[in-house]
């Protein structure tokens, strides 16, 4: 069983689990074995093979495996099956995109009966550097092991595939960005206007993005972008990370820190809260003395 689970195939059907086991790992490995369509990366022989086999509308969905940079997955399904029992893990983790890897709409319900996935090629996009249409620098595995489709599937059973989609899209995009670009969010005019933090995943006002003060994680350097919104440390607030795995390895260097900077942040919001409190209180006094006097002189006038 073993063997078998670290052999990889370039084309991988998984099949329904049954009601109940839909996420149960063993049951999984069961359902995935390995099968063949024709050679060539053709489509539309492909198709013609998966119609010949009975299905009715073959389709294809772009779609992740747990922890790919890139759409690495290209998924078959019959988009006309509506008898067969849902393949319900298959739904859930390859709700990326449409069909036939449409944007920014999911129009289709569910994937029932046998999905066929392969893996697909890094893709090309224009460099910022050079203006030339490249092939992005990403490690390409074309054999897929049935433990990495169990282990894809268990990865999205928590999370909504679309928007995990959008966010490694946004990512890869802004990889050749120069970074004082103003699609990182420098300050100043951006093609979203002055105020306004602009990527591929879209554009938010700069008020609204998390950490939009600080310039990049105190760790691996990436600078913040509504595609890596920084979050800063909880005690100190004043060391930014790109999320739990950059912070805890700079604890060690920044537990020595971390003290004095809290201290110091401590000290600075009392002072300002004082600043701020201060005029007020004063001037709440003079008010009652200003009161107190008028009165001691209408008492005077007899008033």
């Amino acid at each position: 069983m073993a063997a078998a689970q670290a052999q990889g195939y370039r084309f991988i059907e998984l099949k329904p689990v049954a009601e109940g086991d839909g996420w149960d790992a063993e049951a999984l490995l069961k359902a995935i074995s390995p099968t063949t369509l024709p050679p060539g990366d053709n489509e539309q022989l492909e198709k013609a093979e998966l119609r010949r086999r009975g299905w009715r509308d073959p389709r294809g969905l772009f779609g992740y495996s747990k922890d790919a940079p890139y759409k690495d997955l290209y998924i078959y399904f019959d988009a006309a099956d509506r008898s067969s029992p849902v393949n319900v893990a298959a739904s859930k983790a390859f709700r990326c995109y449409g069909l036939d890897g449409k944007q920014g709409v999911i129009d289709w319900e569910a994937i029932r009966g046998p999905c066929v996935l392969l893996r697909g090629e890094p893709p090309k996009m224009t460099s910022f550097s050079t203006g030339k249409m490249e092939t992005m620098d990403f490690p390409y595995h074309p054999l897929i092991t049935p433990q990495e489709l169990v282990d894809t599937l268990l990865f999205f059973k928590g999370r909504d595939a679309h928007k995990v989609a959008l966010k490694r899209d946004a990512a890869r995009a802004m990889m050749d960005v120069p970074r004082n670009h103003p699609m990182w969010g420098a300050a100043g005019p951006s093609p979203g206007g002055a105020g306004v933090y602009v990527s591929p995943a879209g554009s938010r006002p700069a008020d609204k993005v998390v950490g939009k003060d600080a310039l990049a994680c105190a760790t691996c350097g990436k600078p913040n972008s509504i595609a890596c919104g920084l979050k800063k440390c909880s005690a100190c607030k004043s060391a930014w990370y790109c999320g739990l795995d950059c912070q805890r390895k700079d604890f060690p260097r920044h537990k020595k820190e971390c003290k004095a900077l809290a201290a110091a942040a401590a000290a600075k919001e009392k002072e300002a809260k004082a600043e701020q409190e201060g005029p007020t209180a004063a001037a709440r006094a003079a008010a009652e003395a200003a009161g107190a006097a008028l009165a001691a002189e209408m008492k005077k006038m007899g008033m």
